[in-house]
């Protein structure tokens, strides 16, 4: 390294950077579906799984997606790959404001914004081509990206489709989508070799490219072995049980009594979380190994999941919403150094996309649609319940009332049955 590269700013940093905002843009569009879900319902009619197969196939789509824009991105690079996948999105989002039917929504959501959204395996896959120290930090950086566009974008488009409606709003989501994925892939290189560095954290020689390139993996020796497939089991697991928190968060809380725009900000605090936890987490995985963070990652999880059962008013759900960003929705950033580390940078990209397909499918939420279908006739009675004379807008009643209601529908019922049985019988 030369005296005058001391004085520069190293351009994985601006990788990183270009990369977060196209990550930050991706998954804070695709997760908007949940604000988007209740208003589309009450104008189509349509049920609410039919609407959410959508969002799962989409799910599919893009997992597989990930082997394809991860290979292409080992081959060609991340910014034709990038650019390809915001055009994807673009169009995608901006043809759902013209849904007629119900197969419109599978071709222009599930199918096409499930293609644009293959660009996040290749991004995932620059911090390990850039990084050797500061690796896992540096990855949960770029994976706190999707935190920060949960956690303003669902909330923003709240809002604007009460104003203006949801058709209007999915044309101005597909051009705030293309415009900053496109903006973000003009900084993306496939790796410091293209401007002739090395690494953060490599000694730069004439073969430290040649050898960082060549060494590890390839994805059919990875799949070999056992931490591949027991790595493939685990993002299976973290994705179906973050896509169906993610669905069907808010509308459970409208269920439950509680409006959309207080309900979407649920998403907003665990979003928020995971921005911070999300780099918190990565660092600390630099320093005492991915392996024992990830573990305590996922305990966390469950201890967030038990509070989850009993959680029945906004408070709780905030207490879940906090425990759930910080856990699960962080471990996602310790995938990629994982990955880098079991197989090395030889074929990454793809492994790490072939890794992505297994997550992609447990995200789909196969059960998560037709279990919410089935849920919210009961929620709706929980709610009645609470309040059948209309409190249940302030999705505030206390204990005793409860027992009130309760006891006298039970004796209304009671005596129902009791004079249905003294009728005298009619010969």
């Amino acid at each position: 390294m030369d005296k005058d590269s001391k004085h520069k700013i190293f351009y994985g940093y601006i990788v990183i950077g270009a990369a977060f905002l196209i990550m930050t843009t991706a998954w804070g569009s695709n997760r908007t579906f949940s604000v988007f879900l209740q208003p589309m319902l009450d104008e189509t009619g349509w049920s609410r799984a039919g609407l959410s197969g959508a969002f799962t196939l989409a799910m599919i789509v893009m997992g597989f997606m990930g082997i394809f824009t991860g290979k292409g991105t080992d081959r060609f690079g991340p910014r034709v790959v990038a650019i390809g996948c915001g055009i994807l999105l673009g169009l995608g989002y901006t043809l759902c404001a013209v849904i007629r039917v119900k197969w419109h929504l599978y071709l222009f959501y599930g199918l096409i914004t499930g293609l644009g959204l293959g660009v996040s395996a290749p991004m995932v896959s620059l911090v390990a081509r850039w990084f050797v120290k500061k690796r896992a930090l540096m990855s949960g950086i770029l994976i706190a990206g999707p935190g920060l566009g949960n956690m303003l974008m669902p909330l923003f488009f709240s809002i604007f489709i009460r104003g203006y409606g949801w058709r209007t709003s999915y044309l101005l989501l597909g051009g705030i989508t293309l415009f900053f994925i496109l903006a973000g892939a003009l900084f993306l290189r496939r790796d410091p070799g293209e401007l002739g560095l090395a690494p953060y954290g490599a000694e730069h020689t004439k073969s430290t490219d040649r050898t960082a390139k060549s060494k590890g993996l390839t994805l059919q020796k990875a799949a070999c072995t056992r931490q591949y497939w027991l790595l493939s089991g685990i993002h299976f697991c973290d994705f179906f049980l973050m896509n169906v928190v993610m669905v069907h968060m808010v509308i459970h809380a409208q269920d439950q009594g509680i409006p959309l725009t207080v309900a979407a900000s649920i998403l907003s605090v665990a979003s928020g979380v995971c921005i911070f936890s999300r780099v918190l987490v990565g660092g600390i995985a630099d320093r005492i190994g991915y392996k024992p963070t990830f573990m305590l990652c996922l305990f966390l999880a469950m201890v967030g999941f038990v509070l989850l059962l009993f959680a029945d008013n906004l408070w709780t759900l905030y207490g879940f919403a906090a425990i759930f960003g910080f856990s699960l929705w962080s471990s996602g950033a310790l995938i990629g150094p994982i990955i880098a580390d079991l197989f090395g940078l030889r074929a990454h990209g793809t492994i790490y996309g072939s890794v992505f397909v297994s997550g992609a499918v447990g995200g789909a939420g196969f059960a998560g649609a037709r279990v919410a279908d089935h849920a919210a006739p009961v929620h709706r009675g929980t709610r009645e319940l609470r309040d059948p004379e209309g409190a249940e807008e302030a999705g505030i009643i206390d204990g005793s009332r409860v027992r009130q209601l309760c006891q006298k529908r039970f004796l209304n019922r009671v005596v129902i049955s009791r004079i249905s049985a003294m009728k005298p019988e009619i010969t």
